[in-house]
Protein backbone atom coordinates (compact mmCIF):
# COMPACT_ATOMS: atom_id res chain seq x y z
CA UNK A 1 0.00 0.00 0.00
CA UNK A 2 0.95 3.43 -0.73
CA UNK A 3 2.36 6.17 2.31
CA UNK A 4 -0.37 8.85 3.07
CA UNK A 5 0.43 11.94 3.78
CA UNK A 6 -2.46 14.24 5.49
CA UNK A 7 -1.26 18.19 6.38
CA UNK A 8 -3.14 18.94 8.94
CA UNK A 9 -1.83 22.52 9.95
CA UNK A 10 -0.11 25.35 8.35
CA UNK A 11 1.08 28.66 9.08
CA UNK A 12 2.62 31.88 8.61
CA UNK A 13 3.31 34.79 10.42
CA UNK A 14 5.69 38.16 9.64
CA UNK A 15 4.93 40.95 8.20
CA UNK A 16 5.21 39.58 4.79
CA UNK A 17 4.32 35.77 5.80
CA UNK A 18 7.40 35.59 5.24
CA UNK A 19 7.47 32.38 7.97
CA UNK A 20 5.76 29.59 7.31
CA UNK A 21 5.33 26.32 9.16
CA UNK A 22 3.59 22.83 7.49
CA UNK A 23 2.63 19.93 9.61
CA UNK A 24 1.82 16.83 7.57
CA UNK A 25 0.96 13.44 8.95
CA UNK A 26 2.58 10.72 7.14
CA UNK A 27 0.78 6.94 7.32
CA UNK A 28 2.48 3.78 6.54
CA UNK A 29 0.00 1.01 6.28
CA UNK A 30 2.71 -1.50 5.72
CA UNK A 31 3.86 -1.12 8.84
CA UNK A 32 1.36 0.88 10.41
CA UNK A 33 3.92 3.96 11.50
CA UNK A 34 2.46 7.36 12.03
CA UNK A 35 4.96 10.39 12.23
CA UNK A 36 4.67 13.78 12.01
CA UNK A 37 6.92 16.10 9.39
CA UNK A 38 7.44 19.39 10.38
CA UNK A 39 8.64 21.42 7.45
CA UNK A 40 9.93 25.14 7.58
CA UNK A 41 10.64 28.47 5.57
CA UNK A 42 11.78 31.38 7.29
CA UNK A 43 12.96 34.34 4.80
CA UNK A 44 14.22 37.55 6.11
CA UNK A 45 12.28 39.86 3.47
CA UNK A 46 14.90 43.07 4.32
CA UNK A 47 17.66 40.43 3.64
CA UNK A 48 19.65 40.94 6.98
CA UNK A 49 19.75 37.37 7.57
CA UNK A 50 20.06 34.25 5.97
CA UNK A 51 17.13 31.82 4.88
CA UNK A 52 16.47 28.90 6.67
CA UNK A 53 14.42 26.01 5.86
CA UNK A 54 14.19 22.25 6.96
CA UNK A 55 12.41 19.56 7.86
CA UNK A 56 12.20 17.74 11.24
CA UNK A 57 10.48 14.06 11.93
CA UNK A 58 8.76 13.22 14.99
CA UNK A 59 6.66 10.33 16.35
CA UNK A 60 2.70 11.52 17.52
CA UNK A 61 3.64 11.15 21.07
CA UNK A 62 7.13 13.24 20.27
CA UNK A 63 4.70 15.94 18.78
CA UNK A 64 2.46 16.09 21.08
CA UNK A 65 5.03 16.34 24.08
CA UNK A 66 6.97 19.18 21.98
CA UNK A 67 6.98 23.05 21.49
CA UNK A 68 4.51 23.18 18.83
CA UNK A 69 1.99 25.69 18.39
CA UNK A 70 -1.32 24.39 20.77
CA UNK A 71 -3.44 24.52 17.56
CA UNK A 72 -1.35 22.53 15.48
CA UNK A 73 -1.13 19.58 17.94
CA UNK A 74 -5.33 20.24 18.68
CA UNK A 75 -5.55 19.70 14.93
CA UNK A 76 -3.31 16.77 14.77
CA UNK A 77 -5.91 15.13 17.48
CA UNK A 78 -8.98 15.84 15.37
CA UNK A 79 -7.33 14.41 12.66
CA UNK A 80 -6.07 11.20 14.13
CA UNK A 81 -9.55 10.93 15.71
CA UNK A 82 -11.17 11.08 12.04
CA UNK A 83 -9.32 8.79 10.70
CA UNK A 84 -10.14 6.08 13.69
Amino acid sequence: MAIERHEFYTSARGALAEDEDWFTLVLDPANGSQVVQHEWSYTDPYGRQKAQTGISVFTVAEFQDSSAPDEAKEALAALLNLLG
